[in-house]
């Protein structure tokens, strides 16, 4: 099989694609002399999320911003361990993989 490479503006002559279907018609140019086509209107997409959705968003949202186990000072303090590379030591994470074991 020999296959050669096609140049600018080549088309097949058989009008058939790759898949065995007719190509589509060409597209008649446009002169400046013809009114323009209308174009259609663009189609939008619409959400809707059901009232029993928003409930169960709610009841799944409400206990966690209710309640907090940490106390804000603890959580400052861990914070600032994350942000320098405390927990990041050999040591520490092998501690902590150690404490999430037990848990498991």
């Amino acid at each position: 099989m020999t296959v050669r490479p096609t140049t600018s503006g080549q088309a097949s002559s058989t009008g058939i694609t790759r898949a065995g279907l007719p190509l589509s018609p060409p597209v008649p140019a446009r002169t400046n002399d013809s009114p323009a086509a209308a174009t259609p209107p663009a189609r939008r997409d619409d959400v809707q999320i059901s009232s029993q959705a928003r409930e169960l968003q709610q009841m799944d949202a409400s206990p966690r911003a209710a309640t907090s186990d940490i106390a804000p000072d603890k959580l400052r303090e861990v914070l600032g361990r994350i942000s320098g590379g405390y927990y990041d030591q050999p040591h520490v994470k092998d501690a902590v993989v150690r404490s999430l074991a037990s848990d498991l």
